[in-house]
């Protein structure tokens, strides 16, 4: 299983679509926008859970 964030869609292709300079600039910018879709998914999985958690865990970390 490939590990999404920190891939870079030029790790699939072949070698004579990855080399060229169009092609490197894109998946860099699709693999930046992942990671920070990576974040925000970590993120929204947090406070989905905040029902779940007990009370006295909830007061121990100060609101950001």
């Amino acid at each position: 299983m490939i590990k999404l964030s920190g891939s870079r869609f030029t790790d699939i292709m072949p070698e004579n679509l990855a080399s060229q300079a169009e092609v490197q600039a894109i998946a860099y910018a699709v693999g930046r926008q992942v990671e920070k879709l990576c974040a925000y998914s970590d993120a929204a999985r947090t406070y989905a859970a905040i029902a779940t958690m007990p009370e006295w865990l909830l007061d121990a970390y100060p609101v950001l």
